[in-house]
């Protein structure tokens, strides 16, 4: 504002200021996907040196977190993904199931015929499903973002059934019951103890001292940032 960005009507970024009048005092901050965060964790490699020294179950847990994390920027309701072909190749195995239980599973009682219902077909066809529901419809951002019960039984599954294997608090990356680690807010990590305040001064006085000297007293790095 200072610099003479342009306020509500102007040609850039006309949504940071809800009030033309008073501009200073009505800022209104949102969330911009896509605005180089991702890009950051890449360039530093943060997906790979969070998985450093853990175990196969952990490893496991934030190469697949990582891989939806990728997958959902793509697309709100991933169709084309590892999930649907694994729930195609159990529905398909439930089908053959289904066909020789018919063909062989036959019985005779007192004249009428019996079926012996195949228990490792209905598993197939109901982890499938489970699966395909899920990981493109249920377990996305349209629906964890909006329905809380669905966002809470999320949280619930990657804690506590799935040991916490898709979180790392060294690196604040992942999902635990806290939510994503990588959109809390300094005050939520400081009050989850994922920082502590003495690491938060630290880093907050090396900021300090980079833009200190920078040309225009840190003013052109924040317009860069």
């Amino acid at each position: 504002l200072e610099q003479g960005f342009p306020i509500v009507g102007g040609s850039k970024m006309p949504w940071l200021i809800k009030d033309a009048e008073t501009p200073v005092e009505n800022l209104f901050f949102v969330h911009v996907p896509r605005c180089g965060g991702t890009s950051l964790s890449t360039h530093f490699k943060v997906n790979e040196q969070c998985i450093k020294g853990c175990n196969l179950w952990h490893k496991m847990g934030m190469l697949y977190f990582f891989y939806r994390y990728r997958l959902l920027e793509t697309a709100n309701f991933p169709i084309w993904a590892w999930e649907t072909l694994i729930a195609t190749c159990q529905f398909c195995v439930a089908i053959c199931l289904f066909i020789a239980a018919e063909e062989t599973s036959f019985v005779r009682r007192e004249g009428h015929r019996f079926t012996r219902f195949p228990i490792i077909a209905y598993t197939f066809l109901v982890s499938g499903t489970f699966l395909l529901v899920s990981s493109t419809f249920l377990f996305t951002a349209p629906f964890i973002g909006r329905v809380a019960l669905i966002r809470k039984f999320y949280l619930i599954l990657v804690h506590y059934i799935l040991f916490r294997a898709m979180e790392s608090t060294d690196w604040c990356t992942g999902t635990n019951i806290k939510g994503y680690m990588m959109h809390l807010t300094m005050p939520k990590l400081l009050q989850y103890g994922y920082v502590t305040p003495e690491r938060m001064e630290e880093v907050s006085e090396k900021k300090r001292t980079l833009m200190s000297f920078t040309p225009g007293g840190g003013k052109d790095l924040a317009r860069q940032g």
